[in-house]
């Protein structure tokens, strides 16, 4: 079983999110894309203990990605702003 693709993302979620916390920056836009992220992965949990269709599940993890890079983003524009 390959845990890095499920732990890792989750990890960095959680670290983004206790930063921008920590920073005093989740606003509701770090909100929103934490809570986007979240279901971005449970839509990818469904899809593989469901119909399993590769495509759909590569975009929901794409999704997810995508929505940790605008975290990231948002947490250095916090950091570059201070």
């Amino acid at each position: 079983m390959t845990t890095h693709l499920i732990l890792l993302p989750l990890l960095l979620q959680i670290a983004l999110t206790l930063a921008l916390l920590q920073l005093g920056a989740a606003g509701w836009l770090a909100q929103v894309l934490a809570w986007l992220f979240v279901l971005s992965r449970v839509g990818h949990a469904l899809v593989h203990t469901g119909s399993n269709q590769v495509p759909l599940r590569r975009r929901l993890f794409s999704l997810g990605c995508l929505l940790l890079m605008l975290m990231t983003a948002l947490l250095a524009w916090v950091v570059v702003a201070a």
